[in-house]
């Protein structure tokens, strides 16, 4: 496990907000795939745990949500196994942030959307929930759309059509 010092969480925020910036642009898929191949969802979850900084922490937890926004990029995320529980515990300790809590739970709704991440995302229920009894509407709707994604079942069947011809 590494451990992160000063210099390096500062570095990693100054490189969030790098990416944060490029994720709006119109390059924006090219780099999100840059950043998940290299060590960018490490560096993020390490800012989760052991960042100390507000607006580290807030760049960090946008720059989730935003590459939360497709499956690819959900997949490669999920796959860290620490990235949920260190969204939950932020979110958690962090409960008079509304920026912040707003980030988390825009992030674990975009996870919900799809169905392969439905069973990572059932320990975040109990954080989820919590939002949706914050004060800010805007986390209350984001709260509402991750458990309506969580409860909806997205199967897309490809129908066989059959025809006769006599």
């Amino acid at each position: 496990m590494r451990t992160f010092r000063c210099a390096t969480v500062r570095r990693a925020a100054g490189l969030i907000r790098v990416w944060l910036t490029a994720l709006e642009c119109a390059a924006a898929e090219k780099l999100k795939a840059r950043v998940l191949r290299s060590d960018g969802v490490e560096a993020l979850v390490g800012l989760l745990k052991k960042g100390n900084l507000r607006e580290t922490l807030s760049h960090a937890s946008c720059t989730i949500a935003n590459l939360a926004t497709n499956g690819d990029s959900n997949e490669a995320l999920l796959n860290h196994g620490r990235l949920v529980s260190a969204l939950c515990e932020l979110s958690a300790s962090l409960t008079d942030d509304s920026e912040i809590q707003r980030h988390i739970i825009r992030g674990l709704a975009n996870f919900a959307l799809y169905d392969s991440n439905k069973a990572a995302l059932v320990s975040a229920v109990p954080e989820i929930v919590r939002l949706g009894h914050v004060a800010s509407s805007d986390i209350q709707r984001h709260a509402i759309r991750a458990i309506d994604n969580l409860l909806i079942v997205r199967t897309y069947r490809k129908e066989a059509r059959v025809c006769f011809f006599r």
